[in-house]
């Protein structure tokens, strides 16, 4: 896991010292504690952008969670996104995933398309409407229709975030999934210090839990604080609950 870690890293070095000015080398690396256990693991992600065009712009990543005691698992992306009018947006996102690594070994194709409007632009309030196709390819093809719509809010030092979205399976049956929503919040107390919370849920008029809709560092119910060391560095501690209490601390490359 060392040497793995540490080949990647300097990869990632590599590739930001030989980039092109346009292109952007970004990441992540977060340590998670479960209660009750507790249980513990660690999620490293790298993003390497770069602008195609004026408005064109592609994104490679990857992500690998590590679980101790429990099986980890891996994903490669390729995300593409392009501006057609000041109003419209499309793209798309194939992922490449790995789970249950070392037992298993079970891998997956999905892709991804979208189409956003923006709906509202001003200097303070913003809304857009996205359609979302998720596609997974293998081990099974399926056909699922996401809308939502997302919107922010800004004044001063505080910001809100907040959007719902509705999950559809058309292929191999129809169904509706269900809704999702969140609302997050965040105030910048000064120029390096943030303080922010939330809550991201999910129903199917069955029954509701809490879920990661907002972004998968922030679940459930949250709050935390996040302090930026430098322009590059940034560290963040978020607490919350999500059917079980946790913390992470987590160090963002920018």
């Amino acid at each position: 896991m060392k040497k793995f870690l540490k080949t990647l890293l300097t990869l990632a070095a590599v590739a930001a010292f030989s980039s092109p000015a346009s292109a952007q080398l970004s990441g992540f690396l977060s340590l998670d504690s479960f209660f009750p256990g507790p249980q513990f693991s660690a999620r490293l992600g790298l993003n390497y952008g770069l602008d195609l065009s004026a408005n064109t712009s592609a994104i490679i990543g990857f992500r690998y969670n590590f679980n101790f005691g429990i099986e980890s698992s891996s994903l490669l992306l390729a995300r593409v996104d392009s501006s057609l009018t000041d109003t419209l947006d499309v793209g798309g996102t194939l992922f490449l995933g790995l789970s249950s690594i070392g037992t298993g070994n079970n891998f997956s194709v999905t892709l991804r398309p979208y189409a956003s409007l923006t709906l509202v632009d001003s200097d303070t309030f913003f809304v857009a409407g996205t359609l979302t196709l998720n596609v997974p390819i293998v081990p099974s093809f399926a056909l699922q229709p996401w809308l939502g719509v997302d919107a922010s809010f800004s004044s001063g030092a505080l910001g809100v975030d907040f959007g719902i979205e509705f999950d559809f399976q058309i292929v191999p049956s129809f169904r509706f999934d269900g809704l999702y929503g969140y609302v997050h919040l965040n105030y910048d107390i000064s120029s390096p210090l943030r303080v922010f919370g939330g809550i991201g849920f999910f129903t199917d008029f069955t029954g509701g839990s809490f879920d990661s809709v907002y972004g998968t560092d922030f679940r459930g119910v949250y709050a935390g604080l996040r302090y930026n060391i430098s322009d590059a560095f940034a560290a963040r501690l978020t607490t919350g609950y999500n059917g079980g209490f946790y913390i992470t601390l987590t160090g963002i490359l920018r």
